[in-house]
């Protein structure tokens, strides 16, 4: 897929919604973004599943929302059909990345409230649930549970979910039912970090000048540093590379 950094939300729904076979999306990723040099070996598609999953789960997009106990913990937003009238089709878009980053070993940049974990596991939901995720809510329905509501005159609705099926196309499900909830968290958080195939060793050589910044080589895991005349300088040069500059010039 070639894909343009500045639009990179709206060209990666056109081209992974028209796939008609969801099969097709496991076959060997080669991204490209438009106007860099970079050889896709692994770097370029870990850069954009980062990149990805930060404009997905944006909650300025209305698909999600924050949760009630704090401001980075997501949960679907129930009036997202509100904020965009083709949301049910973004869902599936956005089940089939989430199932494309666990099949080909990359990481989303998202933490999701845990009843989102037990629903993707199928899980039923409960109301200890609630209290990670509001906890004034929570203590609203204990107080009914163990109190007379009826001078309150509530009404309760039923809703039918359908809830994962665009994940479920490339992950099934008896795959992950041998996680729970906690475990399928630290899974989608932690697992390949560093590499497709988990931890890997990387090494270090000396390389250009000491105005240049320094280069990595995601592909092969080699840290190119130049010659800095001091400690300070490797630091300033470090973060200015790790905070200002994105994109692959050559093979990555």
């Amino acid at each position: 897929m070639k894909i343009h950094r500045t639009t990179i939300l709206e060209d990666s729904y056109r081209r992974i919604i028209a796939v008609k076979r969801a099969d097709f999306l496991k076959a060997r990723l080669w991204i490209e973004f438009d106007g860099e040099k970079g050889l896709d070996y692994g770097g370029v598609a870990r850069e954009w599943f980062f990149l990805l999953s930060k404009e997905m789960f944006n909650p300025y997009y209305g698909l999600f929302e924050y949760s009630a106990t704090d401001n980075y913990t997501l949960q679907i937003n129930p009036n997202s059909g509100l904020c965009n009238e083709d949301h049910l089709s973004y869902f599936k878009f956005i089940g089939r990345v989430a199932g494309m980053a666990v099949y080909h070993g990359k990481l989303l940049d998202a933490f999701f409230i845990r009843p989102f974990y037990k629903m993707m596991l199928q899980k039923p939901i409960t109301l200890h649930d609630m209290e990670s995720v509001d906890s004034e809510y929570y203590n609203s329905l204990r107080w009914i549970l163990e109190n007379d509501p009826a001078e309150l005159d509530l009404r309760f609705i039923v809703d039918e979910e359908l809830f994962g099926q665009g994940f479920f196309e490339l992950i099934p499900q008896d795959l992950i039912k041998i996680f729970d909830e906690n475990e399928l968290e630290v899974r989608t958080e932690v697992l390949f970090p560093t590499g497709s195939n988990g931890p890997q060793l990387f090494t270090v050589e000396q390389w250009g000048t000491p105005e240049k910044l320094p280069r990595a080589h995601t592909c092969f895991n080699r840290l190119d540093l130049p010659p800095y005349d001091s400690f300070e300088d490797l630091w300033d040069k470090l973060l200015l590379a790790i905070e200002n500059t994105q994109g692959f010039d050559g093979v990555d």
